[in-house]
């Protein structure tokens, strides 16, 4: 009994000093990105970093999703950072981007959008009463989608899709018709070529911020319209 403690201690300490020499794992240091602006992308970096799923059910058509990736095949690309640096698409808010299949896409307030603006701070509801306000009014959701030419070089076109969700196709076909009327249209997209067309209930919109941008937009419309299903 008198050598149990002078035991035990021997026995904690050889075991405390077999454990201090046990190999621990190492931890493999990777190497720190400053910006994510430092690559060079084929397409908006922030939709490779910041992709988000949402679990909503209120979300672009998948007819304009996979719409917004069968182009890039066609060199258009949507590029958050570009539309950031810049001050254009006023409808479209940055921070209000979401990402649906890796695509960037902003959702849209009515009292933000290009025709409620030039309805009610322009001069065109005294030119012309073709353009029932109202009717637009119901749209149930409004997606935006920017994209551009890409590689990028010093002057590249751009421009936006934007889709009009109605509650049925009856009201899509009305609005419709009334931003085919040319007198509504020149007065809404003064100087730029608009393109206009209807799937289901909604109505989609190509158009740019400028004429030049409108001829190269005819392509990627005339893809769209090649690609939606005949109802």
């Amino acid at each position: 009994m008198k050598f149990t403690t002078p035991i035990v201690l021997f026995c904690l300490s050889w075991g405390i000093a077999c454990t201090s020499n046990i190999d621990q794992p190492s931890q493999k240091v990777l190497p720190k990105i400053d910006s994510i602006s430092s690559l060079t992308p084929t397409k908006s970096q922030s939709s490779i970093s910041d992709v988000v799923s949402p679990s909503s059910a209120i979300q672009p058509s998948p007819t304009f999703i996979a719409f917004t990736q069968e182009i890039e095949l066609l060199n258009w690309v949507d590029d958050t950072n570009r539309l950031n640096k810049q001050h254009f698409y006023p409808q479209l808010k940055r921070k209000s981007v979401l990402f649906f299949e890796g695509q960037a896409f902003y959702p849209i307030q009515f009292e933000e959008s290009k025709i409620y603006n030039y309805y009610h701070h322009g001069d065109i509801n005294r030119k012309t009463t073709l353009l029932d306000i109202d009717l637009f009014r119901k749209a149930t959701h409004i997606w935006g989608y920017f994209y551009r030419r890409t590689p990028v070089e010093s002057w590249n076109s751009d421009g936006i899709i934007e889709q009009w969700e109605f509650p049925d196709s009856i009201l899509a076909q009305k609005a419709l018709e009334i931003l085919k009327n040319r007198q509504v249209s020149n007065m809404l997209y003064f100087n730029i070529q608009p393109y206009f067309a209807r799937f289901e209930n909604s109505l989609y919109i190509f158009h740019s911020r400028a004429s030049a941008f409108s001829y190269d937009q005819e392509a990627v419309f005339d893809k769209f319209i090649a690609t939606i299903p005949k109802e």
